[in-house]
C-alpha cells in the first residue's frame, strides 16, 4: 500500500516537470531560429576585425605621422614593423619606434607603440583619429634646460597617454645628471597627472591633480620619508605662480608660502625638528642660473642633542656641493634656552660661488665668550682645500674646560686664541699655519708640527663629528694654552 502512494508521488511530479518543459518550449521556439543568424552574426564580426590583419599599414605611414602629429604633437622618425592585433581590442602595435614629443623629449627605440583603433576606421583609415596611444618600453631622455616647456607640452595634451615600463634620463649638455627606472606616466583621469618610477632604487610618485579654485602638486618618495604637498594658486602658470608649501623630510617639518615673478620669493617659512626650530625666508632667482639668498632665523637650537644624535659628517662630503648652486646664507641664532645649550648666539655668513664656499667673519657667541670663524673651501692644484681663521675671546677659561669635562688645574681667567691653517681633502688632516695666544705665546714651526699631529690624531680621523667631542676639544685647547 504504502509503495503504490510512492509510486503515485512520483508519477504526479514526473507529469509536473513534462508540463513545464512544454510550456517553456512553446515560449521560446519562435525564438529558436535565432542561432543561426547569430552564428552568421559573430562569424561576421570576427571576418570585420580580423581582415585589417592581412593589410599592409607600412603604406599608411603617412597617415599615421601625420595624426599623431596633430593630436599629440609627437613626430615619428623611424620604426622597425607595424602590427595589428584584434585583442583585447583592435588596435596597431609600432615595434622599436623612435619618437619626439614637442622636440622636447626624445624616445629612442620605444618597444612598443600602441595605438587602439576605433571599430568604424578599421576600413576608412583616412579619416583615422588617434585619441589614446600608449608607449611601452622606451629610453626616454630631455635636456634640463627644457623642464619647463616639458611641463607646459604634458598640461597641454587632451588626448590620453600612458608611458610605462620605461627610462628616463634628465641631460644637461650631453652629460647625465639623473635617471629614472620603471617609469609610469598616465593622463587618463581628468585633470589630473601622474608619474612614477625610481630614482637611485627609491620608488617615488607624483600626482597633479586641478581643480576649481587651486593646483596640487603632490610628490612622495617613501623608502626615503619624504613627503611634499604643493598648493599653487588658480591663476598660476609657469611664469608667474603663488601658493603654499608642506612637506616632510623624515622627522624634518617644512612650510613656506612662495610668490614667483622675475624671482621666487619664500616667506612665511618653518623648519623644525627635535633639534632646531627656524624660518628660511628669502628669494631665489633660477634665471639666468641658480641662486639662492635666504636668512635662517634659528629660534631654538640644541647643539648637544644634534651631536649626540646625528651620524658622521665627512669633510669630503662638504666639498660635494653643486657648483651650480650658489648664493648666500645668513644664519642668525637667538637661543631662547641657551642656559642649557653651549651656544647663545650666533651669526654665520656663507657664501656659495661657483662650486666654492666662503664662510665671512662669522660670529658666535657662547657663556663663557665669543668666536669669530673665517674660511674658504676651494680647489688648488688636485686636491681641495679648507682654510680656516679662528679668533676665540674666552672670559672663564676654567668655565669653558669644565664645559668640556675638564679639569683645569691653573687659575686662568681669560684667553684670547688666534689660530689660522687649512684642511686638506677629502684625507681631512690639518695644517697649522699660526697658532697665538693672549700670554704672548706664539707656536714655532716644531710646535704647529706638533700640534698638527696631535690634531689629526684626537680630533679628525676623516670625520668631523669627533670635532665636537668635547673632551677632546678641551684636552686640544689646553694643550695650546699651556
Amino acid at each position: 500500500m504504502i509503495n503504490k502512494i510512492k509510486n503515485l508521488f512520483k508519477l504526479k511530479e514526473k507529469n509536473k516537470i513534462n508540463k513545464l518543459y512544454f510550456i517553456l518550449q512553446k515560449i521560446f521556439s519562435p525564438l529558436y531560429f535565432l542561432k543561426y543568424p547569430s552564428l552568421i552574426l559573430i562569424s561576421c564580426a570576427v571576418i570585420f576585425v580580423s581582415a585589417p590583419k592581412f593589410f599592409n599599414y607600412e603604406n599608411k605611414e603617412n597617415i599615421l605621422k601625420e595624426t599623431l602629429k596633430k593630436n599629440y604633437n609627437i613626430r615619428l622618425n623611424n620604426y622597425q614593423s607595424i602590427h595589428y592585433k584584434i585583442l583585447p581590442t583592435p588596435r596597431l602595435y609600432i615595434y622599436n619606434a623612435d619618437l619626439e614629443f614637442d622636440k622636447i623629449l626624445i624616445s629612442k627605440a620605444s618597444k612598443q607603440l600602441i595605438i587602439p583603433v576605433k571599430v568604424n576606421q578599421l576600413y576608412n583609415f583616412d579619416n583615422l583619429d588617434i585619441d589614446n596611444i600608449s608607449v611601452i618600453d622606451s629610453d626616454l631622455l630631455f635636456e634640463l634646460d627644457n623642464i619647463i616647456e616639458l611641463l607646459k607640452y604634458m598640461k597641454t595634451i587632451t588626448n590620453k597617454l600612458l608611458i610605462k615600463s620605461s627610462e628616463l634620463a634628465i641631460i644637461d649638455k650631453n652629460r647625465n645628471l639623473i635617471k629614472l627606472n620603471k617609469i609610469y606616466f598616465s593622463n587618463h583621469k581628468k585633470n589630473h597627472l601622474a608619474l612614477s618610477g625610481f630614482l637611485y632604487d627609491q620608488r617615488f610618485q607624483i600626482k597633479y591633480l586641478k581643480d576649481v579654485n587651486h593646483n596640487k602638486f603632490n610628490l612622495e618618495i617613501p623608502n626615503a620619508g619624504i613627503n611634499g604637498k604643493f598648493l599653487f594658486s588658480n591663476n598660476s602658470n609657469f611664469t608667474n605662480f603663488e601658493g603654499d608649501a608642506k612637506i616632510q623630510i623624515l622627522k624634518n617639518n617644512i612650510k613656506f608660502s612662495f610668490k614667483k615673478d622675475d624671482k621666487i620669493k619664500i616667506y612665511k617659512s618653518s623648519l623644525r625638528n627635535k633639534f632646531l626650530n627656524t624660518t628660511f625666508d628669502g628669494v631665489v632667482k633660477v634665471n639666468p642660473y641658480f641662486d639662492l639668498d635666504l636668512v635662517f632665523k634659528m629660534n631654538q637650537l640644541d647643539m648637544k642633542r644634534f651631536i649626540k644624535n646625528k651620524k658622521p659628517i665627512t669633510l669630503e662630503n662638504i666639498s660635494k656641493i653643486n657648483p651650480k648652486i650658489n648664493g648666500k646664507f645668513e644664519i642668525l641664532l637667538k637661543n631662547k634656552n641657551f642656559k642649557n645649550n653651549y651656544i647663545k648666539e650666533a651669526k654665520i655668513l656663507i657664501f656659495l660661488e661657483n662650486g666654492n664656499i666662503k664662510l665671512k667673519k662669522s660670529l658666535i657667541k657662547f657663556d663663557i665668550g665669543n668666536l669669530i670663524l673665517s674660511g674658504s673651501l676651494f680647489k688648488y692644484r688636485n686636491y681641495e682645500k679648507l682654510s680656516f681663521n679662528l679668533i676665540a675671546n674666552i672670559v672663564d677659561y676654567n668655565k669653558f674646560l669644565k664645559n668640556f669635562d675638564v679639569v683645569n688645574k691653573k687659575n686662568n681667567k681669560s684667553i684670547d686664541l688666534d689660530v689660522e691653517g687649512f684642511f686638506t681633502l677629502p684625507s681631512g688632516k690639518i695644517t697649522f699655519d699660526k697658532i697665538s695666544s693672549s700670554n704672548l705665546y706664539s707656536a714655532n714651526e716644531e710646535e704647529l708640527l706638533y700640534f698638527k699631529k696631535k690634531f689629526n690624531k684626537i680630533l679628525i680621523n676623516s670625520n668631523l663629528k669627533n670635532i665636537f667631542n668635547y673632551n677632546n676639544v678641551g684636552n686640544f685647547i689646553q694643550s695650546i694654552v699651556e
